[in-house]
């Protein structure tokens, strides 16, 4: 029963990122079937050659990490954010990750 399991507080350290990453792995080859993790890769939108904004995501354990969303202060408030979320999921799901997360 998960009623006598016991909740500590414990620092965050190596050997317990050790234990997550590999029950994050299992998960993921029990599921999608495989264990990988992909480069970065960045959607970046360009006005002519001026940057307008990027977004920077990883793919790992069969999710979508969306690390970085910047739009240049002169092309934000006119829907370019989403359209670079939009291209990071599509990647994801052209990936079949499972879920995504900021």
């Amino acid at each position: 029963m998960i009623s006598e399991i016991i909740i500590n507080k414990e620092l965050f350290n190596k050997e317990l990122e050790k234990k997550i990453h590999q029950g994050f792995a299992r998960h993921s080859l029990s599921v999608i079937g495989y264990e990988w993790r992909l480069n970065t890769v960045a959607f970046v939108a360009k006005d002519d050659e001026a940057f307008a904004g990027a977004c920077v995501v990883n793919l790992f354990w069969g999710a979508l990490h969306i690390k970085y969303l910047y739009v240049a202060e002169k092309y934000r408030k006119k829907g370019l954010a989403t359209k670079l979320i939009n291209q990071a999921i599509r990647y994801g799901l052209e990936h079949k990750c499972l879920f995504a997360l900021v």
